[in-house]
């Protein structure tokens, strides 16, 4: 009949404890979150090119967002916190029209950085707004 005791015990207090702390690790706490929104320059949607956030803190990892040809671009993070922002601009395409040695020229949005180079995110859903600039000229 001991058995029976340590048994009930254990289903008793044991597991429901157990099942406690788990659930209270997927409670928001600063957790997952998902960053939408849209990119624009000069008030026009920036319909190409990719986001990368980083985070500032060890806590996190990059989260990556292709822009869409309507500007709008989702991404999906692990951790809340503040993420620097890069914007880098699709690759431009080569012509037929090109001579041997040539670059293709650059596109529209290359060498546009954002405005707000960084962002806080929360847990849960986020909307961030990205606004391409030219880089601010070096004081001299």
């Amino acid at each position: 009949m001991a058995i029976f005791r340590h048994v009930r015990w254990f289903a008793s207090y044991v597991v429901p404890l157990t099942c406690i702390v788990l659930l209270a690790g997927c409670g928001d706490g600063g957790g997952k979150a998902t960053i939408t929104g849209k990119v624009t320059a000069d008030g026009m949607p920036v319909t190409a090119g990719s986001l990368l956030f980083t985070p500032t803190e060890e806590a996190g990892k990059a989260a990556e967002a292709t822009v869409g040809q309507d500007g709008s671009f989702r991404a999906a993070s692990n951790a809340a916190g503040k993420y620097i922002v890069t914007y880098t601009p699709p690759t431009p395409e080569a012509t037929q029209d090109l001579q041997p040695g040539e670059s293709p020229k650059p596109g529209p949005f290359s060498g546009l950085v954002p405005k707000e180079s960084a962002v806080q995110v929360k847990g849960g859903a986020n909307t961030v707004n990205v606004e391409l600039t030219k880089p601010p000229m070096p004081a001299g």
